[in-house]
This record gives structure tokens, sequence and C-alpha cells, in this order.
């Protein structure tokens, strides 16, 4: 795990890993939640938007918006 922020008033942690994918997991069952998201690189940094609807992603060369509800 590189990076880490929480979404959905710390109900949601997303984790961004070395091996360039990002997965959203269930903070209070500790479970995945869908499946993860492909980077080209190790995720660098994470954001959540304050509703935790949409989240950002960061790996060395790439910036991702991503809509949660989908």
């Amino acid at each position: 795990v590189y990076s880490l922020a929480f979404a959905l008033g710390g109900k949601v942690l997303l984790a961004g890993y070395f091996d360039g994918t990002v997965q959203a997991w269930d903070f209070d069952q500790r479970r995945p939640i869908g499946n993860p998201i492909r980077h080209n690189g190790f995720v660098r940094t994470l954001a959540a938007t304050r509703n935790g609807d949409q989240f950002i992603s960061v790996d060395g060369s790439l910036l991702r918006r991503w809509d949660a509800t989908t």
C-alpha cells in the first residue's frame, strides 16, 4: 500500500498499491468493494470529494477522476 484516503464519512477506505491498482474497502466490514481499478504505475495519491461520490487517483504520469457511485 502506497496511499490511502477515506471516503463517505470514513465508511470507505481507498487504497492505492505499488502494483498500480486502487481498491475501495468497506472499512467496517473489512472487505473489498467491487473490482480494483488499474493505473499505469503505482498510485502515489488518492483523494475523495467531501460527499464521497467521486475520487481522484494519481500515478507518476496520469491523474484520473472516478465516479464512486458506478
